[in-house]
């Protein structure tokens, strides 16, 4: 029998017995044929409360007039509202399509977050970076010192004005810069060409444990060469301003007061 089919009622005498039918399904078939409703034996322990309401209209007066059946019919659906419930199946609850369907812990395994990053140039370096590292850009390098109250030579010149720089101090923080970026430059070109080394690495499948540390060694060494320049850049520049000029850059910059400078002259 197809889960859709609904098995043929019997009736010995005046009640009709729906076998396999959830009762409030056999209850509307007996008002609309109008024989009294008898819930077989054997039935789901879970229908039970609706067997207990279906009998109870079992033992009033059978719908036999058929204008009357006519009548009641449209409030069918209305009557069965209480006792929807016990249509649903014992087992697991329906699914319903508007809710989100959650992948399985298979699917979240199996993608692996860096699928995009996978067109990269170089793995581990963002075209962003690689730009930053070859113009010798701060890239977040320095900020231990910039947010400690140690100015950049940067920005100091990009507010010569707002913090009364003298011409002297311009001339001797324009030097730190351009020297700041000459090396930063260089070392940031050749961190990128030692990042795209170990890229084509592991990419030609040539990596070896030898090559594999002195590889990761003379990287972890540039980085560190690129970071003490610009760090040593904003020591330089902070030498040649006074205490007013550096609260005056603090504020400019927009950092909270409780980093100002001890000791600066």
């Amino acid at each position: 029998m197809g889960s859709g089919s609904v098995p043929a009622p019997s009736r010995p005498g005046n009640a009709l017995i729906v076998s396999g039918v959830q009762p409030p399904l056999a209850l509307a078939l007996a008002l609309v044929e109008g024989h009294d409703f008898v819930v077989p034996p054997g039935s789901q322990a879970t229908d039970r409360a609706c067997r207990r309401g279906s009998r109870s209209m079992s033992n009033a007066e059978p719908f036999r007039d058929r204008a009357m059946i006519r009548t009641i019919r449209p409030l069918l659906l209305v009557l069965l509202i209480p006792v929807a419930g016990c249509l649903q199946p014992e087992g697991d609850p329906p699914s319903h399509p508007d809710e989100p369907q959650h992948a399985t812990h298979s699917e979240h395994a199996a993608h692996s977050e860096h699928a995009d990053l996978a067109d990269r140039e170089i793995g581990a370096l963002s075209d962003e970076e690689i730009a930053g590292l070859l113009e010798g850009a701060g890239m977040g390098y320095a900020l231990a010192a910039e947010l400690n109250a140690y100015p950049g030579p940067r920005h100091v010149l990009d507010l010569e004005r707002e913090l009364s720089l003298t011409e002297e101090q311009v001339e001797a923080i324009a030097r730190i810069f351009d020297e700041m970026n000459e090396r930063a430059r260089e070392l940031g070109s050749r961190l990128v060409a030692a990042e795209r080394e170990l890229d084509a690495l592991f990419r030609n499948r040539s990596a070896t444990d030898g090559a594999l540390r002195e590889l990761v060694s003379a990287i972890g060494a540039l980085d560190g060469e690129v970071r003490y320049v610009h760090l040593e850049a904003h020591l330089r520049t902070t030498e040649l301003l006074n205490h007013d000029q550096i609260m005056r850059y603090q504020m400019e910059r927009g950092y909270a007061h409780d980093h100002s400078p001890h000791g600066a002259h």
